[in-house]
């Protein structure tokens, strides 16, 4: 092979060691869904929504991940989610689908606890043919697709209110391997992710809304990370933000919002030497809030009303 320790890479048994082993987003303060399954219910109507992200753009077979979503509350207190997503790096790629559970709760009038649990079911796929090698015959690797299915689930809690929020979870429960025949062992191993994250909203004035938040990182025997992210919103139409991905990236992002409509963009300028040889990462965020279909007539949003980073609560009687 050109270069063993590429192959070794791009077949994720170095990234699924004690690292971050799951795809990065940089707009999730738009869809916490994302990251926690209690966040599920906690927005009001349907909000459908499409992530696409461009990871190190520049690099050959760089990592490209696709994510749809949905979600909503049934009844007052149970909120069903739902989430497809389709990531590739190189020869290896891996497809899965999530259906998640929240319950609603009233902690005080104000302020609601919400906790979700999420079942997913991953397809995992090497495919050998796609593997640049110096000799064509190369009997360590036969030029098949390698293929397993993993079952998993994830956790997590969810406190909000109309300005602020916080939440905790953790995906890849199980802790399952990953069974590629070239690769058994405890490297290939998917182990525990841990978020905790925590966001307010403040109104400057009359036109603009200041929305910063945190979110902490961390896996097992690893170092944790964090982002620092603030979004100004204006005029409850438009935002404009700017995130610190600790020793990592530095990210902008934009959006607007039209009615049920969103869509948002960021670019990562990394801080490291990846700069070098990657103009940066890009990811677009698309969503459609189905209202129609859960009230005969939609409200406007007035100027202090939540967007969709501060879902309202609900009476959960």
């Amino acid at each position: 092979m050109k270069n063993p320790l590429l192959m070794l890479l791009f077949c994720g048994v170095i990234t699924t060691l004690k690292a971050q082993q799951l795809p990065y987003y940089s707009q999730y303060m738009l869809n916490g869904f994302l990251l926690n399954p209690a966040v599920v219910g906690t927005q009001e109507g349907i909000p459908i929504a499409l992530t696409y992200r461009n990871q190190w753009a520049g690099f050959t077979d760089a990592p490209k991940t696709f994510t749809l979503s949905g979600n909503g509350m049934t009844g007052k207190r149970v909120g069903l989610g739902g989430i497809v997503f389709a990531e590739k790096t190189g020869p290896v790629s891996r497809t899965g689908i999530q259906g998640t559970y929240a319950y609603h709760m009233e902690l005080t009038n104000q302020i609601k606890l919400s906790l979700g649990v999420g079942g997913m079911l991953h397809q995992h796929v090497l495919d050998q043919s796609k593997l640049n090698l110096d000799e064509a015959n190369d009997v360590a690797v036969l030029g098949i697709k390698q293929k397993d299915m993993v079952a998993d689930a994830n956790f997590g809690f969810y406190v909000y209110h109309k300005n602020f929020y916080s939440g905790f979870s953790v995906p890849q429960l199980f802790q399952n391997k990953v069974e590629l025949e070239s690769n058994k062992g405890n490297l290939n191993r998917l182990y525990r992710h841990y978020f905790f994250n925590l966001g307010g909203r403040f109104q400057l004035n009359e036109k603009t809304q200041l929305e910063p938040s945190l979110l902490i990182k961390a896996v097992s025997a690893a170092p944790y990370q964090f982002d620092l992210n603030c979004k100004a919103l204006l005029e409850n139409k438009y935002w404009v933000g700017l995130s610190y991905r600790d020793q990592e990236s530095i990210v902008f992002l934009a959006g607007l919002e039209h009615k049920q409509f969103r869509i948002g963009v960021s670019y990562d300028y990394s801080i490291t030497s990846v700069r070098k040889y990657s103009s940066g990462s890009h990811e677009i965020y698309l969503a459609y809030n189905i209202q129609s279909i859960l009230k005969k007539k939609t409200k406007e949003p007035t100027e202090n009303e939540p967007t969709q980073s501060f879902p309202e609560p609900k009476n959960v009687e």
